[in-house]
């Protein structure tokens, strides 16, 4: 649930770029047909249900986590913001003291109650319709044409899309109603609507989607009336206006994206009317140089995120490898410290490197051997850690290559400078406290303390259960990696 909550979140920057950027083409395009105006649309609806990012270098963007870092975080939350909590010991006993007790990500349940609200609302609108529908009477053998009480015309359903229209229309009246109903499913705009309710649905957060919806609405009806209307006589476009004007001045039934009405809204009947009355010149160059601009457009805002780090890890990716990571039981190799000073952890174990900022208690970096073509950390192809003394640099080796990587830069290359290698004293004795099974040697790092890796031993001994402790004369602090 969390990952497809950030799946949309996290694009928000660069999905309002790309809107901005289709608002601002659309503008260009105001005079032109609008069979393009639904092209554009229809190419928007890409970006806005599948806002797919890729990381690089050249990225100008940062993708957003909406993960709060605050009181009201859960534990399960902790998990995936990668925090190192720090849990300082309480005076009166000498076990950890854990804080209050968390609540669970605000935003996302904000989100998640969001859909909920939209697919309620479209269930009570399908069940309001149909009831309406219940005592409609079937006009025609062929085709699923229906006349009902109510006084507007519209298409319903999305399987099998049915006409429904007011009993009292002349048949003059209920021909070209009739033609335009069945062109707006000739055009299958009943799917492009539903498909762009439920875009609304996923971005309903991001205020210039709504706009969107709204405006795609507008230009479906226009470039309907102007399909119904090619090769017509200005006597029957006045004919059509005047249609369009009784029915607006009738009642209205509410409607979602299922249906598509001959009427709209009274602030778009002028817009509509004045429509009517144009002549658009349809060739095909125009349609091929748009669809293309506009597939640049959409392939370019999914390259607007700048690449993190090494492995092109980003925020997202680290509450994944977080999450994950808490969940597993240990493997044959024991997490290991590679690096500890006063503000900076590096710990590395069968999969990869980690890198922690212990001053502001995050996991900030992850270096993984499988994407960097290095093996685990036993065989014959072992990989090799050394840290360089000043916790920079980190370097990995095996028999046939090597990789350094620089944590401040976040720039690697495929040599080895000599860099005196991190070296501490190692304790000869284990962990003397009681609380804790100690998971790796216990280094001597200066003015008197000690760290080591552990787990607490009244808990499961996994990921989720790992800690860094650093102990000196009469004061001890605990970092949880990954719970």
């Amino acid at each position: 649930m969390n990952d497809f909550f950030k799946f949309y979140s996290g694009s928000l920057s660069g999905t309002i770029i790309v809107i901005i950027l289709f608002l601002f083409i659309r503008f260009l395009l105001r005079k032109q047909s609008n069979y393009i105006k639904i092209m554009l649309w229809v190419i928007l609806l890409i970006r806005l249900l599948f806002p797919v990012s890729i990381y690089t270098e050249y990225g100008i963007l940062y993708s957003e986590t909406f993960v709060e870092k605050n009181e009201n975080l859960s534990a399960q939350e902790m998990k995936s913001d990668n925090s190192l909590q720090i849990f300082p010991k309480d005076e009166n006993t000498s076990k950890p003291y854990m804080g209050k007790k968390k609540n669970i990500n605000i935003l996302m349940i904000l989100w998640y109650i969001g859909l909920l609200v939209f697919a309620v609302y479209y269930i009570i609108q399908r069940i309001a319709v149909c009831r309406r529908t219940k005592n409609a009477k079937k006009i025609s053998s062929q085709d699923e044409i229906y006349e009902w009480k109510e006084s507007m015309a519209c298409v319903i359903g999305l399987v099998k899309p049915k006409i429904f229209l007011p009993f009292d229309l002349s048949p003059e009246q209920r021909q070209i109603v009739l033609q335009h109903e069945k062109t707006h499913i000739k055009r299958k705009d009943y799917l492009l609507m539903m498909l762009y309710y439920i875009a609304l649905a996923l971005n309903w957060y991001n205020p210039l989607c709504w706009l969107i919806y709204f405006g795609v609405n507008k230009d479906i009806e226009m470039a309907c009336d102007e399909q119904t209307l090619q090769n017509t006589s200005m006597e029957e476009r006045k004919f059509y206006a005047r249609t369009l004007l009784r029915l607006c001045d009738k009642g209205r039934l509410k409607y979602v994206s299922a249906m598509r009405p001959f009427i709209c809204e009274r602030s778009t009947l002028k817009m509509r009317i004045k429509n009517i009355g144009k002549e658009y010149s349809c060739q095909k160059t125009i349609y091929i140089v748009v669809a293309s601009g506009l597939l640049l457009v959409v392939l370019f805002g999914s390259f607007l995120y700048k690449k993190i780090g090494l492995n092109n890890v980003d925020s997202k990716e680290l509450a994944r490898l977080a999450s994950y990571k808490s969940t597993l039981n240990f493997d044959d190799t024991m997490p290991k410290i590679g690096y500890v000073g006063k503000e900076q952890l590096v710990v590395y174990d069968n999969m990869g490197v980690y890198v922690y900022d212990l001053s502001s208690s995050d996991l900030t970096d992850y270096v993984d051997f499988e994407k960097n073509h290095f093996k685990g950390l036993q065989g014959d192809d072992a990989t090799f850690i050394h840290v360089s003394k000043d916790g920079r640099y980190i370097q990995l080796s095996d028999n046939e290559k090597q990789l350094q990587y620089d944590l401040k830069t976040k720039q690697q290359k495929n040599q080895l400078d000599k860099k005196e290698s991190w070296n501490p004293k190692t304790e000869p004795m284990g962990v003397e406290t009681a609380e804790y099974y100690s998971v790796s040697d216990v280094y001597y790092i200066g003015e008197g303390e000690t760290c080591f890796l552990a787990i607490n031993k009244n808990v499961t001994p996994n990921y989720g259960a790992l800690l860094c402790v650093v102990s000196n004369v009469g004061a001890e602090k605990e970092y949880s990696l990954f719970d």
